[in-house]
């Protein structure tokens, strides 16, 4: 029989309090089942959003769409991120368009690809998306590509949960990390504490996030924190992608130059030495038309090499 319990309820609220009857010392993770009478550790699912979608307003996104949205569901993960969205653009002085908050129930891949699918279909054209996952964001990535959208030169894309798949997608993929590895240790200490007869120290700290409002709630008879309310800060993992757009511009001198020279090459003009060393703009863009300018600039040598070799004369 186990001595302790950690739960994250997907499927249970606030009204299934009444059925939840174990003896045994239990922490609550996640925003979905939000008790007072138990430890409970949670991350900053609104404030990782609004950090998201601040960001992409301050790369100049006008138009900014949010994928994921439980249509009609108060509590959990999906509210808490889509208030934080709709505060990011009231702070940001943008527009609120009800059209660009896309419901997708399940967050993997194929919502998200049917997702970029209907806002196309509709003839919505965000300038930046924020997914409330890095599966959705994948599949969103999938369909933009598909539609001939370059990211992010059309349109900038953020996630949430900063996976190890959000590094190895094209483009690496800008994300929020929740930062669940200390969460979990925060939970696994709550607990031990409690199997071991202590009070934890977080319970014990007045003012110690209550949610994401910095509330400490849940007392015992003497006014005093009896439970746990722990709010995990999250990080903004803000990847290259968003910057490719004027890296080039930006950095100007050897990049700029660099630049000129892959031009040059797809022109069929044959640049400077000096031009095709500089190499130091590294964006993906910029290294594809340089690689292909070299292709076909051997190709060509190739070719005129063969023209100046003399055919073979026949014997007879």
């Amino acid at each position: 029989m186990a001595a302790g319990l950690i739960i994250s309820p997907l499927f249970l609220s606030v009204e299934d309090e009444p059925s939840i009857d174990f003896a045994k010392p239990l922490v609550i993770f996640g925003d979905q089942l939000p008790l007072t009478t138990h430890d409970r550790v949670t991350t900053e699912n609104m404030v990782g959003v609004y950090r998201a979608t601040a960001r992409l307003a301050e790369h100049g996104c006008q138009r900014i769409a949010i994928i994921g949205v439980h249509e009609g569901q108060t509590a959990g993960a999906a509210p808490r991120r889509l208030q934080g969205y709709r505060q990011a653009l009231r702070d940001a002085g943008l527009e609120h368009d009800p059209a660009l908050e896309i419901p997708a129930e399940v967050w993997y891949q194929p919502t998200g690809e049917m997702a970029v699918r209907s806002m196309i279909e509709q003839g919505l054209r965000p300038d930046g998306i924020v997914c409330m996952s890095d599966l959705l964001a994948a599949g969103a990535l999938q369909e933009l590509r598909r539609q001939g959208i370059r990211v992010p030169q059309d349109v900038k894309v953020f996630g949430y949960d900063d996976s190890v798949d959000s590094q190895y997608l094209y483009p690496a993929l800008s994300s929020v990390d929740p930062n669940l590895r200390d969460a979990a240790r925060i939970a696994v200490d709550l607990l031990c504490d409690r199997i071991e007869g202590r009070v934890p120290a977080l319970a014990a700290q007045a003012g110690h996030g209550g949610g994401e409002t910095g509330e400490t709630r849940g007392t015992d008879g003497n006014d005093r924190p009896k439970f746990a309310q722990v709010t995990v800060p999250s990080i903004l993992r803000e990847r290259a992608e968003l910057h490719v757009k004027n890296e080039c511009r930006a950095a100007g001198g050897a990049a700029a130059r660099h630049c000129e020279g892959s031009r040059a090459g797809r022109e069929g003009k044959r640049p400077a030495r000096s031009k095709m060393r500089l190499t130091s703009c590294r964006s993906s863009r910029c290294l594809r038309r340089s690689a292909s300018a070299r292709r076909r600039t051997r190709r060509a040598a190739a070719a005129r090499r063969s023209a100046r070799r003399p055919s073979p004369r026949r014997m007879g």
